[in-house]
């Protein structure tokens, strides 16, 4: 190791293990300089995503040069037709 490198020593408190799904919502450049729109939700396993159980969070993201990460007070997905989904 260099002397400018340092070294680090971490431990784990906790593991959270979840499978997460992200439906993209908006593309090609949005008005607010970023450049897509996700909708990220967190299953503790592939099964409960499968069987449309009640996810554990939910996250509105968006990435570009004003990123936004922001937890949603809903659980629960709805699809309808044409991979039209609501949020509830």
């Amino acid at each position: 190791m260099s002397e400018t490198e340092e070294e680090y020593d971490y431990s784990a408190y906790g593991i959270e293990k979840s499978y997460i799904v992200k439906l993209l919502v908006a593309g090609g450049g949005l008005m607010n300089g970023n450049a897509y729109r996700e909708i990220e939700i967190h299953y503790n396993n592939k099964e409960e995503w499968e069987n449309c159980e009640e996810a554990q969070k939910i996250y509105f993201c968006e990435y570009g040069r004003n990123p936004i990460r922001k937890l949603l007070e809903y659980t629960n997905i709805e699809w309808g037709q044409d991979d039209n989904f609501n949020l509830y």
